[in-house]
């Protein structure tokens, strides 16, 4: 996880030295237009991601826009009632019932560069995750072992949470579109991804399901390779400033 801080921290700072030298190398202008571009621009925009709902405030760093800022986040909260799922074959089912908790989201800071003066930008950021999926499951119906039927109850429920391993996580992403349009109100879209590590699983059974608690384990590692949470942004921004 260290050498993703790193490399995180090294890109930051080239973005900073970079717009630095854009600020030093920039030709003097007229005292009111150079007022102007002194002042930075700030803006606000609504966010539908596939993380949750969320918004963010953003400002210039450079007299171009070349370099923006932005701190925002995005929630989403939502249950899974009563979800059957056949656990059998067709011509033999065996259904298990779910119910999960499922939260998604993050609160982040993030920089974006438009290495071409266009609407196309570069993005790094951090953000604390506050994402958390907790479930459980048992069988629907009765089942026969032997002569013998058993019910749901005795069998036993199954309990499992997954979560990030890291709270705090790295972002990079690329994207269409100003987070502080040159208008009022502009449209942009963003694609990228957290680095989350390999998810934290606690896995638990009881009753009859008790000895399958073993498992965990082999669960673990079958979620090793999902070290990244992509997210994909629409985002409406306003600009505040004039």
């Amino acid at each position: 996880m260290k050498k993703y801080f790193t490399i995180f921290i090294c890109i930051i700072c080239s973005l900073y030295a970079s717009a630095q030298e854009e600020l030093t190398n920039t030709t003097p202008l007229a005292n009111s237009e150079n007022q102007n571009l002194g002042s930075a621009n700030w803006g606000v925009s609504v966010n539908l991601t596939t993380n949750g709902i969320g918004a963010e405030v953003s400002r210039s760093l450079t007299q171009n826009q070349k370099f923006v800022a932005r701190l925002g986040g995005c929630y989403l909260a939502y249950d899974l009632n009563n979800y059957a799922y056949n656990n059998g074959s067709k011509a033999k089912p065996q259904y298990l019932i779910a119910n999960a908790n499922i939260v998604l989201g993050s609160i982040g800071a993030y920089v974006d560069w438009y290495p071409f003066g266009n609407a196309f930008k570069l993005t790094g950021g951090i953000a604390y995750m506050i994402s958390n999926v907790k479930s459980t499951a048992q069988l629907r119906d009765s089942t026969l072992q032997g002569v013998i039927q058993i019910s749901p109850d005795e069998v036993g429920q199954i309990k499992a949470e997954i979560k990030p391993s890291s709270i705090v996580a790295p972002y990079i992403g690329i994207g269409i579109g100003r987070a502080i349009p040159k208008h009022r109100v502009g449209v942009s879209f963003d694609i990228g991804t957290y680095y989350i590590g390999s998810p934290d699983l606690t896995f638990n059974t009881t009753k009859m399901l008790a000895p399958t608690s073993s498992q965990a384990e082999v669960l673990r590692g079958n979620l090793s390779d999902y070290q990244w949470l992509p997210k994909l942004s629409f985002n409406i921004n306003i600009k505040l400033t004039k």
